[in-house]
């Protein structure tokens, strides 16, 4: 075979003259040279590395970056052996769109952002574009039974690091923009001018690669990194000059507190106050904290109490294991709210693990009002000086079940007292002449708080130590609290003159309603709160059906009932509802 002489010039099967006596294969040297030398670190068996991918931006004066809106990707089984430019191309491709995104409306110079690693704060376009880049560090001596292999590859246990670092100049164009946008102005058109580059009609840029050359534009990072023989730019393309100047940025709004001299009297006043442990003490409030075990009052109808009549129906309250929340409780024992005949009221706050959908426990630090029984040591309860004794854990926990008990059919037989209203009203020919006043009983619960149990016979010992009653806290400050109705008479407490007097003789009117409707069985009694919670409640019930017994507390006295007919006094809302007169033999003998 002969050569055409080194002087000599030939055309190629492309049309394109070839000189040096060379063939128009060698005019593909570059990339195939390119393309072995990333082959020859290859192995048989894949080797694969992780990456982790950030946008930074730069701190200035300093080699390293802080994260921007928690941008950050990862990727496994990357080929140990991709290059710099790859690398480039893969943490462009990935995070741009999450940088655009989280930067709406800004558009960034793409060209003047760099990849770096974060490890060194190397810029990997200065790095060699034909040899791998992680690839020297993944090679491990090999164990001493295989000297003669040479270095072995060894996947890292930490993936390596890269970032997408946005110049400082860059950043402080994009905090001007955001709050120009904050202001409601066109951000997006008072900076575009700053960062786009206008390169003039017919003049591209371009970096030879491989023998080829490319475009610095958006599809320079869109190729496929994974191609061995595709390479992105070498080097960070050149800064090209702008057609027109750009708009230089505006001054930074610091908003600058005004200076005021405080006013000297207030500020003694408040010395003296804030430096006063006295004062401090009196705005401290001890507490207690504990953990407990809560159980709701759930509404309830009343037909769903009448079935099934079982001793494991519904007709009582039970603080079912099934249903506990737990949570904890701390009181504020130095807010004693209130002392009544059974029991003694403190400020509170509820919490529970799993917050509630309604009634108490609905958020953290839920306000409360926790009461809890006690007893005098004197029989005159009506003394002052009788110390306040707490019951036997056993007794405490039984009665004020009891009392949640009480709630527990207050509500239910009140519900039944609006429903009848309701009724009535959506078929009666026109409105009443008055207002029907909304009011429930305050959500309630009970508290139970444990202690472990010690020793080795435990079989017959109960681990309960205090039960709570607790209430929806009453707002006092607001609302009037009265007492509208006392358990042992069945007239108004509040004379006619008083604002709340309609609601008192509303809860007149709810008394014969019930007394009516469940044939002289049950009323509710005791009747106190604002216009619109009611609490502490009392249940009255016929004599007949206690049989003796003592149901619904000591407060159900039998003989107060029997003179509810010749007390009660039926007013407007007994006459626009149509009820019976109570002084009708033929409904009450």
């Amino acid at each position: 075979m002969s050569f055409p002489p080194p002087s000599s010039q030939w055309a190629g099967s492309s049309g394109q003259v070839y000189t040096g006596g060379y063939s128009e294969n060698h005019a593909h040297y570059g990339s195939q040279r390119a393309a072995w030398a990333s082959k020859a670190y290859q192995s048989g068996s894949p080797e694969t590395i992780g990456i982790i991918m950030q946008v930074l931006r730069e701190i200035p004066g300093k080699f390293r970056g802080q994260i921007v809106e928690n941008l950050v990707e990862g990727k496994q089984n990357i080929p140990a052996t991709i290059t710099a430019p790859n690398l480039i191309a893969s943490v462009v491709e990935t995070m741009r769109p999450k940088l655009a995104s989280a930067t709406k409306g800004f558009e960034f110079g793409w060209h003047l952002l760099k990849v770096r690693e974060v490890a060194g704060w190397v810029d990997l376009s200065e790095e060699n574009p034909h040899q791998p880049y992680f690839y020297e560090r993944c090679l491990v001596n090999p164990s001493s039974k295989a000297k003669d292999k040479g270095r072995v590859f060894k996947k890292p246990r930490s993936p390596f690091i890269l970032a997408l670092v946005i110049g400082s100049d860059q950043w402080d164009n994009y905090l001007d923009f955001a709050e120009a946008e904050k202001e409601g102005q066109n951000g997006a058109a008072s900076f575009r001018s700053r960062n786009r580059e206008v390169v003039p009609s017919g003049q591209q840029t371009a970096s030879s690669a491989g023998g080829r050359t490319l475009k610095l534009s958006n599809a320079s990072w869109e190729n496929n990194w994974t191609d061995p023989n595709h390479f992105p730019l070498e080097k960070r393309p050149r800064t090209i000059s702008r057609e027109h100047p750009s708009t230089p940025p505006p001054s930074k709004k610091h908003n600058i507190p005004a200076y005021l001299s405080p006013d000297r009297t207030k500020l003694r006043q408040a010395l003296a106050i804030g430096g006063s442990s006295q004062m401090i003490q009196q705005a401290s409030r001890p507490s207690t904290s504990e953990r407990i075990e809560f159980f709701a009052l759930t509404d309830c109808a009343l037909k769903d109490l009448l079935q099934p009549l079982t001793p494991g129906g519904m007709q009582f309250f039970v603080c079912n294991p099934q249903h506990a929340a737990p949570g904890s409780l701390s009181v504020e024992i130095s807010d004693n709210i209130g002392v009544g005949t059974f029991k003694t009221t403190h400020v509170g706050h509820l919490t529970l693990i799993h917050l509630r959908t309604e009634g108490l426990g609905t958020i953290p630090n839920h306000l409360v009002a926790v009461k809890r029984m006690y007893r005098r040591r004197s029989k005159n309860t009506d003394s002052t000086s009788s110390a306040v004794t707490r019951y036997s854990y056993a007794d405490e926990y039984a009665l004020t079940v009891q009392e949640a008990n009480l709630l527990y059919w207050a509500s239910s037989l009140m519900g039944f007292t609006y429903s009848f209203i309701n009724h009535f009203i959506a078929n009666a020919p026109e409105e009443p002449p008055f207002d029907i006043p909304q009011l429930r009983f305050v959500h309630a619960g009970v508290a139970v708080a444990h202690d472990q149990v010690s020793g080795t016979n435990v079989a017959n010992v109960s681990s309960i130590r205090r039960t709570y009653l607790l209430e929806e806290l009453i707002d006092t400050e607001n609302e009037d609290f009265v007492k509208f109705i006392h358990n042992g008479n069945a007239l108004p407490l509040l004379p006619p003159s008083d604002p709340l007097y309609q609601i008192a003789e509303f809860l007149c009117f709810t008394q014969h309603v019930q007394y009516f409707k469940t044939d002289r069985a049950v009323f509710l009694s005791d009747l106190q709160g604002t216009k619109t919670l009611l609490t502490d409640p009392q249940i009255m019930t016929s004599p007949e059906i206690a049989g003796g017994n003592n149901i619904f507390g000591e407060g159900n006295v039998g003989k107060v009932f029997k003179e509810f007919p010749k007390q009660h006094a039926c007013n407007d809302y007994c006459e626009w509802f149509k009820l019976p007169s109570m002084v009708d033999p033929t409904l009450y003998p």
